[in-house]
């Protein structure tokens, strides 16, 4: 059977009308590869998205419509999720290094200041965690260190990771900000002070 449509066969990607990732193939009609009506197509991301419909009323659109992507609401960490991770140091790979070398009420202070935490994802793991000038938590940077020489460990593999993603927060939207970004108000608050006592 022949039919008048289908999917585009090039590896030309759109953005979905559902999830508004670019991972949507559109239906052309088979004749001359002209488009169908924008909302006729199928999302690749099948398990996540699933946006599939086919074409009913095959009306070729000979320009190609684009829908602009819809804002998604901005994901946040719950401050009870941060809390709870500012503690059991002693297991923290990251302080137990920096201990050797200052003193752990310094190192306490700079990791309460800066909310850097203890992850369960490995076994001596931090969490850098992003919180923004409206004191919201965008997300935290999961790394493991050596104990010993206070790198990085990359193997068997580099232990870097995401507290949502090691949370398994379903449809996250992140957008990130720069870690210590909070600090920023305070930071320029002190330069002004500076700058007015000159």
């Amino acid at each position: 059977m022949t039919y008048n449509y289908s999917l585009e066969k090039s590896s030309k990607k759109h953005i979905c009308p559902q999830c508004n990732k670019k991972r949507y193939v559109r239906f052309v009609q088979t004749e001359n590869n002209k488009y169908l009506s924008y909302q006729f197509g199928r999302c690749d991301r099948e398990s996540s998205c699933g946006y599939f419909m086919k074409p009913t009323n095959c009306e070729v659109v000979h320009k190609p419509t684009f829908q602009a992507p819809l804002e998604r609401t901005e994901s946040y960490i719950a401050s009870s999720i941060v809390k709870s991770s500012l503690k059991n140091y002693s297991s923290n790979n990251l302080y137990l290094y920096l201990s050797n070398y200052f003193n752990t009420s310094l190192v306490d202070t700079i990791f309460m200041k800066y909310h850097v935490g203890t992850s369960k994802k490995w076994n001596g793991a931090t969490v850098f965690w992003q919180k923004d000038l409206k004191n919201s938590f965008k997300t935290g940077k999961i790394m493991l260190y050596n104990t010993v020489t206070g790198k990085r460990v990359k193997h068997p593999y580099n232990h870097i990771s995401w507290a949502h993603k090691a949370l398994k927060l379903p449809y996250f939207n992140l957008k990130q900000c720069l870690f210590g970004m909070h600090l920023v108000s305070f930071i320029m608050n002190n330069v002004f002070l500076l700058v007015k006592n000159l």
